[in-house]
């Protein structure tokens, strides 16, 4: 701040001032930086929570902005040079089976020039497809033996938990 002085020189009241804030600017503006997001493998009808934060050298406040209208943003802070958001995502329908590109823009609102920072990242909607039993070979036993079946299956969902059961 510089606080400005007018005097007269006549009488007791005879100063006035104002305080002006001054913002020095380097003289170039920094564009935001966003923090790394990682790529995503989700299954259909899972939900995706993703959280976005971007910093802003100059500490200008920041506007998110997202390229797939199928993803809620949510900004939690946008000012003083650091911006917090998440991301909300439901693949809950077919048509989002595949790979899906997905790009996140943080701007920041410099008076004298606005520059913009984008970071990239991928999702990939599997189909949920049952597990495959391995053949089973068919077997006899008397009566009063016991009998012990391997069983193994395979799933193309390779994180999936397996459970097996018996009619």
């Amino acid at each position: 701040y510089i606080r400005i002085y007018a005097d007269d020189d006549v009488g007791i009241n005879s100063t006035d001032y104002e305080d002006i804030e001054i913002v020095v600017y380097s003289g170039h503006n920094h564009a935001p930086v966003i923090n790394p997001i990682p790529d995503y493998v989700l299954e259909l009808g899972e939900w995706l929570n993703i959280t976005i934060s971007a910093n802003d050298d100059d500490g200008d406040d920041l506007v998110f902005s997202v390229n797939d209208t199928d993803f809620r943003l949510h900004v939690l802070n946008s000012s003083g040079g650091y911006g917090l958001a998440y991301l909300e995502y439901i693949a809950d329908d077919v048509s989002y089976i595949g790979t899906h590109y997905i790009n996140i823009s943080v701007r920041d609102l410099n008076e004298s020039e606005s520059l913009e920072s984008f970071e990239g990242f991928s999702i990939t909607v599997l189909e949920d497809i049952a597990p495959e039993l391995e053949v089973l070979d068919s077997y006899s036993v008397r009566v009063g033996e016991e009998l012990t079946i391997t069983v193994v299956a395979h799933d193309a969902n390779y994180y999936d938990l397996l459970e097996f059961r018996t009619n």
